[in-house]
């Protein structure tokens, strides 16, 4: 993997962790890799996040309260499994004070200072697409990516995707990318 995807993914995870703000709880973290050792799910405190079919969780991406998953074939070399179109997605985890309001469309867009192509909200997920930023980390990256966010339990969970250049997920697409990925983030089973 190059040195400008690795500094995407960092700037990706930077962005999306100072508008979501801190992690108020113990980091407890488990990984668990599936067959062949690539990771597809992990613990995160409370919350279980398996990545999407064809993407994996990057196991350097130990952020406080980050996660970044991308196709598995650009995290390992080795890797057989199903293709997946080329992008980069966070998962961010907080646990708000209980009258925190979870961030509507507006205040996303606020939080970036991107201008908005449209917002969307569907099954509980609060869904922004916008113009910009995406582009600055590396040469191949679209200028669009979407963000989102939505409750689960007592947590906020943000989602941002990003993705290359004229790939359908920077478009309308990248919609049903962020549900699909929204569908793996579940509050872990008490034993």
């Amino acid at each position: 993997m190059g040195l400008a995807l690795r500094a995407f993914w960092f700037l990706c995870a930077l962005t999306l962790a100072a508008c979501s703000g801190q992690l108020p709880f113990e980091n407890t973290t488990s990984q668990q890799p599936a067959t062949g050792g690539f990771l597809t799910h992990t613990k995160v405190g409370d919350i279980e996040i398996a990545a999407p079919q064809g993407y994996c969780i990057d196991p350097r991406s130990n952020a406080r309260n980050v996660r970044l998953v991308a196709t598995c074939s650009s995290l390992y070399q080795a890797f057989s499994g199903p293709h997946a179109t080329a992008a980069v997605m966070t998962v961010s985890i907080t646990k708000p004070n209980s009258q925190t309001p979870l961030p509507t469309a507006a205040d996303i867009v606020q939080s970036t200072g991107l201008p908005q192509i449209g917002n969307q909200t569907r099954n509980g997920l609060v869904m922004v697409h916008l113009e910009g930023g995406s582009d600055r980390a590396f040469a191949a990256a679209d200028t669009r990516q979407w963000r989102g966010f939505f409750a689960l339990g007592d947590y906020h969970i943000g989602l941002s995707l990003y993705a290359e250049i004229g790939s359908p997920l920077a478009a309308s697409a990248g919609a049903d990318m962020l549900l699909n990925l929204k569908s793996g983030v579940t509050l872990a089973k008490t034993q």
